[in-house]
């Protein structure tokens, strides 16, 4: 068992309209997660893999990743099928929070996926 201490790995199912390039719409799903650190790279990468080993590869899957993650892991992920967003840190607006949380806003930024239009969570 992979302990990732206080890492909340946000995996989010979105059912998403996709314009195709002659216009038409054709639905497609995607699995999301956020990746603040190197440190939790193992996770997603774990994830990945139990995304592809339940038969759920026709999904894409997207991971959103600060400037912390190196581009050797950036290279790793997208090896393992994942498609790598870049994206930049969300203040944490609350002065007394722990240091653990200090990016836990950040993951509203998949709702700004301009490649993506939100059906249901």
């Amino acid at each position: 068992m992979v302990k990732l201490g206080s890492f909340w790995v946000i995996i989010i199912l979105l059912s998403i309209q996709f314009k195709g390039s002659f216009g038409s719409e054709s639905t497609k799903e995607a699995y999301v997660t956020l990746l603040y650190g190197d440190e939790f790279l193992l996770g997603v990468r774990v994830l990945g893999k139990s995304i592809r080993d339940t038969g759920s590869s026709n999904k894409d899957m997207v991971v959103l990743v600060s400037d912390g993650v190196s581009d050797y892991s950036k290279l790793l992920l997208k090896a393992d099928g994942w498609r790598v967003e870049n994206i930049t840190l969300l203040a944490n607006p609350n002065q007394v929070h722990p240091k653990r949380f200090w990016g836990v806003y950040t993951k509203l930024k998949i709702f700004n996926m301009t490649d993506y239009k939100k059906g249901k969570c």
